[in-house]
């Protein structure tokens, strides 16, 4: 199991000053778990389960944050910086991704104390550091129908914060609520999920409702598979695009999402069979998601091998050092999953 770093706050920013990065970053993202929360947290082993899921499930090549917050007022490192987060889908590029652990939606738990003051600090380090702006931190939920940071959590208060820790103020923990409408609780990945997921292959069907299906409908939304408002409704959009997946992926088509639904959906497509422009299916959005995590812009990740995949492919190809033909193979995917 892969070990991670942790830093006090005085050590981030020491870290900061030396370190380098080739990557243009242009924003910083901020997410919260959602689970696991606070009281969940135990040190370095909640970290590795978190880089698991991603890794492991999620089939990504690392954790999808650069640093996560812990309630103790520790920064973690995390993704490589030279790496674009997996926190946002379709605004990753350029980002660099701050995981708060805790669920911060209203009457949940609370941002303060030791882990306020070092996300406040971290992220006012990272904008001098390159040099960007207040306008330049994201919410996950600007993005997005989540509510990641959490409800609890305004924009205002927390770039306030921010701004008092340049000042040299105090912080203040007083946090104003904000739900915007048909707001989903949940975690920052997609990037940027917790070490479990609420669905993982339990039977749902037509008419079913919650959480679960919610879960479902993200897992096909990132996939492609349109189901339609992530609402929670088992509505005929969501069964369609069951079935839509089931088809692509080989397996029994009955637009009913169970254990082989799952499997299916979360087991990693490509591993380095030839793709080149005119094909499509889920190991083209394998590659798509692999080339726009590494910045190489293959345009919408729709599981089409056109024009723009291509391009990426090529200038990946030629970032990293191997024969520019716009064909993704064995030595593409070894390349790629090598960063």
């Amino acid at each position: 199991m892969r070990s991670f770093k942790r830093y006090s706050i005085q050590e981030f920013k020491r870290y900061l000053r030396g370190v380098q990065v080739r990557r243009r970053i242009d924003h910083i993202q901020i997410h919260h778990t959602w689970r696991p929360r606070k009281s969940d947290y135990q040190g370095e082993r909640t970290i590795q389960g978190m880089y698991h899921y991603h890794t492991q499930t999620r089939g990504w090549q690392d954790i999808a944050q650069h640093f996560t917050v812990s309630p103790d007022g520790y920064i973690w490192d995390g993704r490589s910086l030279e790496l674009n987060p997996a926190g946002i889908a379709g605004h990753n590029q350029g980002g660099l991704m701050f995981e708060m652990i805790g669920n911060f939606d209203e009457g949940e738990e609370r941002l303060e104390g030791d882990q306020l003051h070092a996300v406040a600090h971290a992220v006012a380090a990272c904008q001098e550091r390159f040099g960007l702006n207040d306008d330049r931190i994201v919410f996950h939920r600007e993005y997005s129908a989540k509510t990641c940071p959490g409800t609890s959590i305004s924009k205002r208060w927390f770039i306030e914060q921010v701004r008092r820790v340049r000042g040299g103020g105090q912080l203040s923990s007083r946090q104003t609520r904000v739900k915007p409408a048909s707001a989903q609780p949940s975690s920052g990945g997609e990037e940027v999920r917790s070490s479990t997921s609420s669905w993982n292959g339990q039977i749902l069907r037509r008419g079913d409702r919650g959480e679960l299906v919610r879960d479902l409908q993200r897992m096909l939304a990132e996939q492609g598979y349109q189901p339609g408002p992530i609402d929670g409704i088992y509505g005929p959009q969501t069964e369609a695009a069951v079935r839509r997946a089931q088809r692509e992926l080989n397996i029994a088509v009955d637009g009913i999402a169970g254990p082989q639904t799952y499997r299916a959906l979360t087991a990693a497509s490509w591993r380095g069979e030839i793709l080149r422009r005119g094909d499509w299916g889920r190991k083209v959005r394998d590659l798509q998601r692999m080339l726009a995590e590494r910045g190489y812009r293959p345009g919408p990740i729709d599981g089409i091998y056109g024009p723009q995949t291509e391009a990426a492919v090529r200038r990946a190809q030629q970032d990293l050092n191997i024969a520019v033909d716009g064909i993704a193979g064995p030595q593409t995917y070894r390349a790629l999953t090598a960063r």
